[in-house]
């Protein structure tokens, strides 16, 4: 619930800052709003819903420390967004960018190596206490 809260009012508060901080260009062109319309129906549909019930599932059946890392995406489903829907062109910096959020996303998931000297189990068994 508190996710709807933040989207509403950081929503409004953008629809207000939008005209103050930008320069509105509209083009009153029938195809450009239809592309317009299909990009607003995608930022609804795939960025807001469909985002959060993947969301909501994973944190669901996964352990959630991991799955926090998986928000890291987001950022880059927008990149890929914008090439593949308004032909926005993609920077080596962007492509870094990229490279690095999955480094990142690996290092959190990969499998932990264990310090047999530091494991409990293994000092006790040395230790001939179990």
């Amino acid at each position: 619930m508190m996710a709807a809260y933040q989207m509403l009012i950081g929503g409004i508060l953008l629809l207000i800052a939008s005209p103050l901080l930008e320069q509105p260009h509209f083009v009153w062109d029938l195809s450009q709003i239809v592309k317009e319309l299909f990009v607003l129906g995608w930022m609804i549909l795939m960025s807001s819903i469909a985002q959060f019930v993947t969301w909501y599932f994973v944190l669901r059946n996964s352990d959630p420390n991991k799955a926090n890392v998986y928000l890291f995406l987001i950022p880059v489903f927008g990149v890929l967004s914008g090439w593949l829907i308004l032909g926005e062109q993609l920077h080596w910096y962007t492509l870094a960018g990229t490279v690095c959020i999955g480094l990142g996303i690996y290092l959190v998931n990969r499998p932990r190596r264990v310090d047999k000297t530091k494991d409990p189990f293994t000092i006790r068994e040395r230790c001939g206490t179990v």
